[in-house]
């Protein structure tokens, strides 16, 4: 019998994004069978944007005052009742077979605890979006398929997002699912423990969900990164590492990279290498800040 799924996730304020999100859900070849919905605090039109899909989607929707990212995901989970939990955030797209592809990834590999997919994003065009995409991508590759080998469908280390799906009962082993006490990487603080645990983590590439990120300028870009840091000061205070720690060498193989890639052109190599690396300078600097400045 096949697992029973539940789509998961937590909005604020982000009512056309939902709307994307959500019409990508109800256009599954394989309907979920919930998806749960908290809205951490909204002051625009989520709840309309809910209420609209309510005929074609097995809708679970609760308004809460505004808390904090992991606390609302964790409200999210708890009111989940099914085999198989598929996070996602408000504001991404599936793909429409992504639910049916979920199910069939538990079914032939019953073993999977948390299964991981590939981070796609709907727009890449801006300077902002390229550099936001290829450092992910260059993070992805350097963790988990070094040395050059190719990224294929596999077991991992450990997960890297709450954009996955996981078994219910691998959750149910653990004191609590997100640590509230985690404002910033809450998503990888939950990874280290559940490596700690066992879990055992499937990628499959086939599978892929599309972010519809957007930087609204240079400085939100900019302060993303800096406010990043903190997430990993925190981690290497409660785990004694951070799985995510950049290092001088990551950031000289990123801009040869660039500069061999034959698909950008060479205004873009030199404008993307500037960015990240004042990308890169915001960062160290968030992360002495809040090696000094935070409890």
């Amino acid at each position: 019998m096949a697992d029973s799924i539940s789509i998961v996730l937590i909005t604020c304020n982000r009512d056309e994004s939902l709307k994307k999100c959500l019409e990508s859900v109800a256009c599954q070849s394989d309907k979920p069978d919930e998806i749960i919905i908290v809205d951490n605090g909204s002051r625009d039109k989520t709840g309309n944007a809910v209420s609209f899909y309510r005929d074609r989607l097995p809708v679970c929707y609760t308004y809460i005052p505004r808390v904090s990212i992991p606390e609302a995901r964790n409200l999210a989970i708890k009111q989940s009742g099914e085999d198989v939990l598929i996070m996602i955030d408000d504001d991404c797209v599936l793909e429409p077979d992504h639910v049916r592809k979920v199910k069939e990834c538990y079914a032939q590999n019953p073993d999977i605890d948390y299964l991981a997919y590939k981070i796609d994003y709907l727009d890449s065009s801006t300077l902002l979006n390229k550099v936001f995409v290829l450092s992910l991508q260059s993070f992805f590759k350097r963790k988990y398929f070094p040395d050059d080998l190719p990224i294929r469908r596999g077991y991992l280390s450990m997960g890297y997002s709450t954009i996955a799906s996981v078994r219910r009962n691998v959750l149910q082993r653990l004191p609590y699912v997100f640590d509230n006490n985690f404002l910033v990487s809450e998503d990888i603080e939950l990874s280290i423990r559940l490596k700690k645990a066992g879990c055992r983590v499937y990628f499959d590439p086939d599978i892929v969900v599309y972010h519809d990120c957007v930087f609204s300028s240079f400085f939100a870009f900019i302060k993303r990164y800096f406010f990043y840091a903190r997430g990993e000061v925190a981690l290497k205070r409660r785990h004694g590492h951070s799985e995510v720690t950049p290092k001088v060498k990551d950031y000289f193989n990123f801009i040869i990279s660039i500069f061999k890639s034959g698909r950008l052109n060479p205004a873009e190599k030199i404008l993307i290498s500037a960015i990240y690396s004042i990308r890169s300078v915001s960062y160290l600097c968030g992360y002495l800040f809040w090696r000094l400045f935070s409890s």
